[in-house]
């Protein structure tokens, strides 16, 4: 019991209010907490107010306006000195289902170690002391960290892991490049640690992404959290123009690149795949990138100089796996054959645009990736986040993202949107949760690839993972689909 305090009394604190929907309780407000207790042993509040933490409702709150609503439903338990993992039982009165190990996991782990102080809460009464075995058993491991929850799988037949949602990056950068993309560096970092105390190993981003900001955060966040880098997957992409400012966007202006200076500057030729390799680690900090994704086929460049070139950089050490990204089945297929035709590396992954509301993938695509043994990480599994709100609700990315509009043109779209909200309300999760238990239910997707501005829609889509749908389900949410052009391979 060394080491463990049980408050009896309400810790007196600021008036702060914070609330906060049930999925994420700790890893939100953990540092705040941290900061919070710190200050109150150290006597620097002058102005008191009571604190307060609820997990067995949809709330939790710093504050007073909860606590009249609130008659001994909460015990604390004030924690002093390193983290390890907690375990509590009540043999007289069981713990909540909602507050027991789904709060206390992995998700804390890495905010929890950095904090001197750390508060937990219990359902039950608030009691004076330890001294009450009958109520609370108690046990402090040191040894072991929390197991993760998210689940892994081999990328294509290699022998390569990757978490089952693979965090993107390209909303991490400068809004000058996309008026949708988080600017806050710190915030983006943020993100990434959450994914990877979520158990999240896998990062994808690409040398265009705010013309390689979003490699500079991603490899700082790495450096920044200690990530390991045996254990993480970290997977970008060359193909198009870096350009020199913030706010040069070629991919969305179309503009020649010879005519803007950028000559030798972007495609598939041996001189751009090398020379994107070694910008994009000097930016990543890192001596080598897991996963080399071809951005889209390049016509002008002979497909026996890509693949060679992309087998040398592997060979060069700078690369360990390459991908190919958005192209035509044909394409795909005609690079897969020279590379195993000529012992070369192989593709082992095909990032392609697959949802529920665009599955024109299905035709030619997956049944040429399933014969070569290829893995799909399909990119916007949620639509650029169209599929997690009813169509009349609107945010910053979907009233700016050009994108969007090409999925709302199409037939069926409103359709299984509503159905998609349905499927959430009948089940009581949310939107977003649906759109990836469905992708990841698809035959040969290894995993989805999912970005957000919101750290609160991070933890969400990441629950996504171990919601089951069924065939009727399935079927269900598929049916109003309609043939669409294709979109997304340039």
């Amino acid at each position: 019991m060394e080491g463990l305090l049980l408050c009896a009394k309400m810790l007196y604190l600021d008036t702060e209010f914070l609330c906060l929907s049930r999925p994420y309780p700790i890893t939100h407000v953990a540092s705040r907490l941290g900061e919070v207790l710190q200050a109150f042993v150290a006597g620097s509040y002058p102005s008191p107010g009571p604190i307060l933490i609820e997990f067995g409702h949809r709330t939790m709150a710093l504050g007073r306006k909860r606590m009249s609503t609130m008659t001994g439903r909460n015990a604390f338990l004030y924690v002093k000195g390193k983290f390890g993992l907690l375990n509590a039982s009540t043999p007289n009165r069981p713990l909540h289902r909602k507050t027991s190990n789904h709060y206390l996991s992995v998700k804390t782990n890495s905010i929890l170690r950095r904090m001197q102080y750390v508060l937990f809460a219990f359902d039950g009464a608030v009691y004076d002391h330890l001294d009450t075995p009958e109520h609370y058993s108690l046990e402090l491991d040191m040894s072991s960290s929390p197991a993760k929850k998210m689940t892994y799988a081999r990328l294509g037949n290699s022998g390569l892991k990757v978490s089952k949602i693979i965090l993107g990056t390209m909303q991490y950068g400068s809004p000058e490049w996309q008026p949708w993309v988080l600017g806050d560096e710190d915030e983006a970092i943020k993100h990434i640690e959450t994914a990877y105390n979520a158990g999240i190993q896998t990062f994808d981003t690409a040398d265009v992404y705010s013309n390689g900001l979003s490699e500079v955060i991603l490899g700082k966040a790495i450096k920044k959290l200690h990530l390991p880098r045996d254990e993480i997957v970290v997977m970008t992409k060359c193909f198009g123009v870096v350009g020199k400012t913030a706010s040069e966007n070629l991919i969305a202006t179309r503009a020649d690149p010879d005519a803007n200076g950028y000559v030798n500057q972007y495609g598939l030729s041996r001189k751009h795949i090398f020379a994107a390799v070694k910008n994009s680690l000097k930016r990543l900090q890192l001596d080598y990138v897991d996963v080399l994704q071809c951005h889209r086929f390049d016509p002008d460049t002979p497909i026996p100089e890509v693949m060679q070139a992309l087998h040398d950089v592997v060979q060069a050490g700078y690369v360990r796996y390459i991908g190919m990204s958005s192209c035509w089945a044909w394409q795909f297929h005609a690079m897969q054959n020279y590379a195993i035709n000529n012992k070369l590396t192989p593709f082992i992954s095909m990032q392609n645009h697959h949802n529920l509301v665009y599955r024109e993938e299905e035709r030619e695509m997956f049944p040429t990736l399933k014969y070569f043994g290829v893995g799909a990480i399909p990119w916007s599994p949620l639509a650029r986040g169209l599929l997690t709100r009813p169509l009349d609700v609107q945010t910053t990315r979907g009233s700016s993202d050009w994108f969007i509009g090409k999925y709302t043109a199409a037939l069926g779209t409103e359709e299984i949107i509503k159905r998609i909200e349905q499927i959430s309300t009948k089940k009581n999760i949310s939107m977003a949760q649906v759109a990836v238990a469905w992708s990841l239910a698809k035959e040969g997707v290894t995993a989805s690839i999912v970005g957000t501005t919101s750290l609160r829609n991070l933890e969400d889509i990441i629950a996504g993972t171990h919601v089951v749908l069924d065939a009727e389900e399935m079927k269900f949410l598929e049916e109003p689909y309609k043939p669409t052009e294709v979109i997304g391979h340039m």
